[in-house]
């Protein structure tokens, strides 16, 4: 190929970029005899840049326009209130921010040796000199207080062995063959080892006799366990011995129970551990004589080695068909 053809080749390549470049260029053509081309710049091109940085600007202010009068209507949009617990559904539970004796329905307090009843419940309830029952300041939120039950041994017994324990008997019973539930969240600061099985939680049977608990949830060898009974005065049924996995220290663990008491056979419960379903029962629930109540803290089934426990709630409620989680949230808020 000539110089004459490359030459014309290179510069009218050069006047196509040139123009879409919207800049001037010198072209020194290789091969060919020494001389530069300035190619004129396009006078079209820097009015049409100037156009579409004007529509750009254009948009981008109609777009926070929109997004501001979207914002508006949003603001003007009626609230909807998340589902919660209606005071009516409230049956009974524990206000940690009200003091000891200040608690309502009437509370039983069991520690140290001796049963109060809130009215005439001290600031905390000690012995030794040490607190067993009082409010302290949540660990995870320094503005509110939280239940604290404590046990150590050589605590004066009560019933046999040192518990430390709310007792809901004067609260109220819990209705028979009504769908109810039970929620609470738990904090183990730490859970001292030990092959002893201490009871967290219970559904008792008053003028059941000495029966064991129609519903406990209790920690053994450092799991979660849970034992629903059923049965008469003369007789009882143990159902359901379960394993409901490790406990956790150092963090509030969310309990959600929905249930129904019935000995004579529509029964059921639900266990939902941090909203997930941990156990599931139907059957007969309870004893077919006497009246239910609730029990809530530290009962060592064995040789005590002291432990301690924090609490939101318990509260029971009637059952309108709130999730587990719209639950765990109103307990939180308690």
């Amino acid at each position: 190929m000539s110089a004459r053809p490359l030459f014309i080749s290179v510069l009218l390549a050069a006047l196509f970029f040139a123009a879409v470049a919207n800049a001037q260029q010198s072209i020194v053509v290789p091969g060919a005899p020494a001389q530069t081309i300035t190619v004129p710049q396009d006078p079209a091109v820097p009015a049409l840049q100037q156009r579409a940085d004007k529509t750009d600007a254009a948009v981008a202010a109609l777009t926070k326009q929109v997004e501001a009068a979207n914002a508006a209507i949003a603001a003007l949009q009626p609230k909807t209130a998340e589902p919660t617990v209606a005071a009516a559904d409230v049956l009974f539970g524990v206000d940690p921010a009200k003091a000891l004796k200040a608690q309502t329905p009437v509370l039983g307090y069991e520690a140290c040796g001796v049963n109060l009843i809130s009215t005439s419940a001290p600031e905390a309830i000690l012995c030794n000199g040490t607190a067993r029952i009082s409010l302290v300041v949540d660990p995870a939120d320094a503005t509110r207080k939280v239940l604290r039950l404590a046990q150590q041994p050589g605590d004066p017994v009560i019933g046999g062995q040192p518990r430390t324990e709310l007792n809901f008997s004067r609260s109220g019973a819990p209705p028979l063959e009504t769908p109810l539930v039970r929620s609470f969240q738990i904090y183990l600061p730490v859970w001292n080892a030990t092959t002893a099985t201490y009871l967290l939680a219970q559904v008792h049977w008053d003028g059941s006799g000495f029966l064991n608990p129609a519903m406990a949830l209790k920690v053994m060898s450092g799991k979660w366990r849970l034992d629903i009974r059923h049965g008469t005065t003369s007789q009882v049924n143990q159902v359901v011995n379960a394993d409901l996995g490790p406990i956790a220290t150092g963090r509030w663990i969310n309990f959600v129970q929905r249930f129904k008491l019935s000995p004579a056979g529509q029964g059921y419960l639900e266990t939902w551990i941090d909203g997930v379903k941990a156990h599931s029962y139907t059957g007969p629930f309870g004893y077919a004589k006497g009246t239910p109540f609730i029990k809530q803290g530290l009962y060592p089934l064995d040789s005590p080695v002291g432990q301690a426990i924090l609490l939101r709630g318990p509260w029971l409620v009637r059952d309108t068909g709130l999730t587990v989680p719209q639950l765990s949230a109103w307990v939180a808020t308690k």
